[in-house]
């Protein structure tokens, strides 16, 4: 699947992402490539359908946390973006983008107190 996405062809790599999960459902890596690969055609929607089922099965994949709080941020919930980023620090992850991103968030929801 990566040597498809690789050589720009994500289509062809959603359907063999798509033929791993029938063999292994719930899988938590595939569903995270095809979350990737939704999330670089700009299918946010179907991205974020996709990082939730990978947090269903792995409640602490950073990568599916963050990048659910960040679609909630662009939607214009940043109180909902907020509540993912405070998940992140929760599970001990310190790091200038996410502190970059909470204050953000705080700025944005207006709670300029904790910004």
């Amino acid at each position: 699947c990566k040597v498809y996405v690789k050589f720009d062809q994500p289509l062809k790599a959603l359907e063999y992402y798509k033929k791993g999960l029938e063999k292994f459902p719930g899988d938590t890596s595939l569903l995270t490539g095809i979350a990737r690969i939704h999330e670089g055609l700009n299918d946010m929607d179907q991205s974020v359908s996709c990082y939730r089922d990978v947090l269903k099965s792995d409640s602490t994949c950073v990568e599916a946390i963050a990048c659910i709080a960040t679609h909630y941020f662009y939607s214009d919930q940043p109180e909902i973006a907020l509540s993912y980023y405070r998940r992140l620090l929760q599970m001990g992850v310190y790091n200038a983008e996410l502190f970059n991103n909470l204050g953000l968030c705080c700025y944005y929801s207006q709670q300029f107190d904790m910004a």
